[in-house]
C-alpha cells in the first residue's frame, strides 16, 4: 500500500516541479522495509496527472524509511529529510534529477556516517520521529512542522527552525505545539492521532495546516508565523 502522501513543489533547473513523495509499504509476504516512493506530477487540461515513468524508490537499499519531504535550500539545492530508524535525517542533492537518480556510491557513503546527517532525535522519552509537512520559508529560515510519537503513543506536533542554506537546526521547540484534544483527534482507527501533512504560509502571515486525526478524520488550522517564530529564536 501507499500512505501518506505529500505533494511538494520544488525548484529545478529554473523551473517549478510537482513531486509526490509517500511511504511504500511491500506486501507483507515479502518481508521487505517500507520505503519512500515518488513521482513527478504534470499539469494539463486544468488538472495534475501522475507521471509514471517517473516513480523511484528512494534511499539506502534493505533500510527501513520513510516520512520524506523535498524542498529547495536557498541556493537551489534539493534537500530530502527522512526517518531511518527513530531519527530524522537530511540528504542534500545538487537537483532534482541527482535526488531521484544518486550517484552511484552516495547511499553507501551516507550510511557510513549516518550520524553525521541526523538532524532531529526524538525527545528521550518519546518512541520517535518524523516529518509532517515541507519546510515553510520564512526570513528567520525555514519553519518544519514534525511529529512525534510519545511515550504514552500519542502523536504530538513539534517545530524546529532549519537554517534555508544548509539545511541544519537553528532551534526547535521543546514542548508539543498541538497534541490530540479533540474528540475526533483522540478517537477513531489509531487513537490520540494529530499527524500534518501539509502547511502553506498564507498572504496575512498565517501558516494553514492540514492534518489527520486520529486516522480517520483530516483537520485544519491555523499557526500564528510571528508568535512560533518568536518562540523559536528565544529557543535558540
Amino acid at each position: 500500500s501507499y500512505e501518506d502522501p505529500r505533494v511538494q513543489r520544488v525548484l529545478s533547473g529554473g523551473e517549478e516541479r510537482i513531486v509526490i513523495s509517500y511511504t511504500n509499504l511491500p506486501a507483507p509476504e515479502t518481508k521487505r522495509f517500507w520505503r519512500i516512493g515518488v513521482h513527478r506530477l504534470g499539469y494539463a487540461d486544468g488538472r495534475f496527472f501522475l507521471n509514471h515513468s517517473s516513480g523511484r524508490v528512494l534511499g539506502p537499499e534493505g533500510e527501513p524509511n520513510k516520512d520524506a519531504v523535498i524542498f529547495n535550500l536557498r541556493d537551489g539545492r534539493a534537500a530530502l529529510i527522512q526517518r531511518i530508524s527513530l531519527n530524522m535525517q537530511l540528504a542534500v542533492f545538487d537537483s532534482l534529477d541527482e535526488l531521484w537518480d544518486p550517484p552511484a556510491g552516495y547511499w553507501d557513503e551516507y550510511m557510513s556516517d549516518l550520524d553525521r546527517h541526523t538532524i532531529i532525535r526524538p525527545a528521550e522519552t518519546a518512541l520517535g520521529v518524523g516529518a509532517g509537512a515541507p519546510p515553510v520559508a520564512t526570513d528567520d529560515g525555514l519553519i518544519l512542522l514534525y511529529h512525534e510519537r510519545d511515550g504514552n503513543e500519542h502523536y504530538l506536533t513539534k517545530a524546529a527552525l532549519l537554517d534555508d542554506e544548509t539545511g541544519a537546526v537553528k532551534s526547535l521547540l521543546k514542548e508539543p505545539i498541538m497534541r490530540p484534544e479533540l474528540e475526533w483527534e483522540r478517537t477513531g482507527d489509531v487513537h490520540n492521532v494529530v499527524f500534518i501533512q501539509g502547511a502553506v504560509l498564507q498572504p496575512d502571515g498565517t501558516i494553514y495546516v492540514t492534518y489527520g486525526a486520529a486516522d480517520r478524520c483530516v483537520g485544519a488550522t491555523v499557526i500564528s508565523t510571528g508568535e512560533l517564530l518568536n518562540a523559536l529564536r528565544a529557543a535558540a
